[in-house]
């Protein structure tokens, strides 16, 4: 009776095929003894061997219902999230691969397939309508800018004025031929780019392969070697904002050319004596580009991804390529931290940066990168102080006194940056702003104990020989460095870029407050003794002013768009004339045991202090203005 159940249980479950597949292994009995049934023929006709020796029933198990097995749940979202992966892989790769098809104009984008990347490729053949032709079937080297998935052609404004096919039209009004740009060139590169490296452009590029490959870059060259009046001046600073903007804010483009315009564009531009509010917006906006561009980090640097399997899987389906970085991406996010080191306090010398002055020398592409490579670390060195120093500014608390941790970074960061400077080759050692920037940086080392707690509120007669020490240096560092200005070329004044023009103004702000410093650790006599302020202010106007004549027999006087017509050089000229005459008057009123307040007299120079025209120079540039007035007052270079 029970074997016929099971048999009929069986064959309602299961098929006849699937009865032999699942047939059970033991009848009940022998199953609670864990043994295995000995069948005299299939299982569930006859009783086992053992059931018919011992005379019991032979009943076999019911048979379960199995159920297929499917893949597991885990691995089936894992599938998921791997095809999603892959599909946007596929959709950024045609994106990249995308060709922008060629226009009737001149000019065409060559896609590189790589976000940041900048390369010179071959190219034969002619090009149509441009002065300078190759002859055909040779191979001259094409210039091309990075380009990302954003990009799109220029077509912001006409490339060639209507009355002749070769020339650039960078503004309305101002026109170049190829033949004065292929000669702005090479004076860019002999005069201009030996001081600030970051945007070298190989001498094997002409003005009209840049022309087609990089046209922005150009202009903004031109711009800033060609000279042009004032009306001209303007267009193109509203021409080049209005761009900028355009492509970076309102398009989304992202390339390389937009960053290294925005260097050149800020290291030459017509600024004050301080780097003034409407290049804080420009370096915000390079900034912007460095990191959407991923210029700031490591190719190999993927977030959470890179310990996860999707990077070397995409890679080996062909869905992900592995980013590169070009020289040319390294020197201009380098160009933009150094650039950010002038505007601030703050520096972040990281790895990834280290890595990229080692191969910038390793490489050995440029001549300028030797020194590309000095001025970043003269700035990493910097910045390891002023991490330790807490900022006056922004610290609530008592200023720092000069304890021994202190005054051990600042001797010990001075002889790195000795050894720094003595090891540059002999011809780095020409390099006029070489030794200015190194002055400055040691100014700027030892200008925070200005800002400490004198000794006579810690008590520790040490500390005092310590400050004593820290003032001292930076008085030799400020008289140093007016020596080192006082050496630059009178041609070469009006093409420093503006981190010279900045340390000179940070020098000047120094010198005033370290020579009207009443202090217990400061003997303010000596002081005015080691440095004559008012002869090295004479001697720097005097410069200036012999520059602008030599500048302006050149035809390169640029001028300041401040409601007059004023060029650079004389500007800055009237500027330190009016620093030295307030400097003797605050010497000649310390001098005086009448004279009631500070800030009375000050006011009163500051409205006796008109020329001619009409014209205040407290007015050009206010955050100078105050730091030189307020003695007491935060970090000056903080200000700038």
């Amino acid at each position: 009776m029970f074997l016929k159940a099971s048999e009929e249980e069986l064959s309602e479950s299961h098929t006849s095929s699937e009865v032999a597949k699942y047939r059970p292994r033991a009848c009940q009995t022998c199953a609670k003894s864990k043994l295995r049934c000995e069948w005299p023929s299939e299982p569930g006709t006859n009783p086992c061997h053992r059931c018919a020796k011992s005379n019991t029933n032979c009943i076999l198990p019911r048979t379960k219902t199995r159920k297929r097995r499917g893949p597991p749940k885990s691995v089936s979202r894992l599938e998921g999230k791997l095809d999603g992966i892959i599909s946007l892989l596929s959709e950024t790769q045609r994106n990249t691969n995308h060709q922008v098809a060629p226009s009737n104009g001149p000019e065409t984008y060559t896609g590189s397939p790589a976000a940041g990347e900048l390369r010179w490729q071959p190219r034969i053949g002619p090009v149509q309508g441009t002065l300078g032709r190759p002859e055909a079937g040779t191979a001259s080297p094409v210039y091309h800018p990075s380009v990302s998935s954003h990009n799109t052609p220029y077509l912001a404004t006409p490339h060639r004025t209507g009355q002749s096919s070769d020339q650039i039209q960078i503004v309305s009004g101002f026109e170049v031929t190829f033949e004065e740009a292929d000669a702005s060139l090479a004076l860019y590169r002999s005069t201009f780019t030996p001081y600030f490296p970051f945007v070298p452009i190989p001498v094997t590029i002409t003005a009209n392969e840049l022309y087609h490959t990089a046209p922005f870059l150009l202009r903004t060259i031109l711009q800033v070697v060609v000279p042009h009046d004032l009306q001209a001046q303007r267009r193109v600073d509203r021409w080049f904002h209005e761009y900028i903007a355009q492509q970076i804010v309102v398009e989304k483009k992202r390339r390389l050319e937009l960053l290294q315009s925005i260097l050149v564009f800020l290291a030459w531009g017509d600024f004050q004596f301080y780097i003034e509010p409407q290049a804080t917006a420009l370096l915000q906006l390079a900034e912007t580009l460095v990191i959407d561009l991923r210029l700031d980090r490591s190719p190999s640097i993927l977030g959470a991804a890179r310990l996860s399997f999707i990077p070397e899987v995409a890679q080996k389906i062909g869905k992900m390529r592995q980013e590169t970085r070009t020289r040319d991406d390294m020197r201009a996010m380098l160009g933009l931290s150094y650039l950010q080191s002038v505007r601030t306090r703050n520096f972040v010398f990281t790895k990834y940066i280290r890595n990229c002055c080692d191969t910038l020398l390793a490489a050995g592409e440029h001549d300028t990168d030797q020194f590309l490579v000095s001025l970043i670390r003269m700035q990493q060195l910097l910045a390891r102080v002023s991490d330790a120093i807490p900022n006056p500014d922004q610290d609530e608390h008592v200023a720092q006194a000069m304890d021994a941790s202190v005054h051990m970074m600042m001797e010990t960061t001075k002889r790195e940056l000795d050894k720094l400077i003595q090891a540059q080759p002999p011809g780095l050692q020409t390099n006029v702003l070489l030794w200015t920037h190194y002055h400055g940086v040691t100014m700027r080392l030892y200008e925070p104990a200005i800002h400490m707690r004198p000794s006579s509120r810690s008590g520790d007669l040490q500390e005092s020989s310590r400050r004593t020490d820290a003032l001292a240096g930076c008085l030799q560092s400020v008289k140093d460095f007016f020596a080192a200005y006082a050496r630059i070329p009178l041609e070469l004044l009006g093409v420093m870029p503006l981190v010279a023009t900045s340390y000179m103004s940070f020098a000047v702000v120094t010198a005033s407050r370290i020579l009207l410093l009443n202090d217990s650790d400061w003997t303010v006599s000596l002081a005015r003794l080691t440095l004559d302020l008012a002869a090295a202010c004479q001697t720097l106007s005097s410069r200036f002013e012999q520059a602008d004549q030599v500048a302006q027999i050149a035809g390169r006087r640029r001028r300041f768009d401040n409601g007059v017509d004023e060029s650079v050089l004389l500007c800055y000229s009237v500027k330190i004339k009016w620093i030295r005459q307030w400097y003797l008057a605050k010497v000649a009123a310390e001098s005086r045991p009448s004279a009631s307040s500070n800030t009375q007299p000050m006011e009163f120079d500051r409205i006796s202090a008109t020329d001619d025209s009409g014209s205040l120079p407290v007015q050009l540039d206010d955050d100078f203005w105050n730091a030189l007035l307020t003695s007491t007052g935060p970090n000056a270079w903080g200000e700038s």
